[in-house]
């Protein structure tokens, strides 16, 4: 539960370090190191569910929650990583 915490507290840190760089290349390796870290809460909450065997409405929220941080984040550092290169 505790690593759970720690990675879900990442994505927030990791989104507002890289918001403060001037680079859009560091703004980009923070914005991976969220969307690991979103990852990561994903699947412990995936985890988490399959341990209870349980179908708790807010847990699946969480989860679906974290799915679409995913794909956001994912599409936006995609989208950032177009103006490096």
């Amino acid at each position: 539960m505790d690593q759970t915490r720690r990675a879900a507290v990442s994505v927030i840190l990791n989104i507002a370090e890289g918001y403060s760089r001037d680079s859009l290349k560091e703004k980009v390796r923070f914005l991976d190191i969220a969307y690991a870290s979103a990852n990561e809460t994903q699947a412990a909450l995936s985890i988490i569910q399959g341990l209870l065997d349980s179908e708790d409405e807010e847990l699946q929220e969480l989860y679906n929650r974290y799915e679409s941080i995913c794909k956001q984040l994912f599409v936006f550092k995609q989208k950032l990583k177009t103006h490096i290169e």
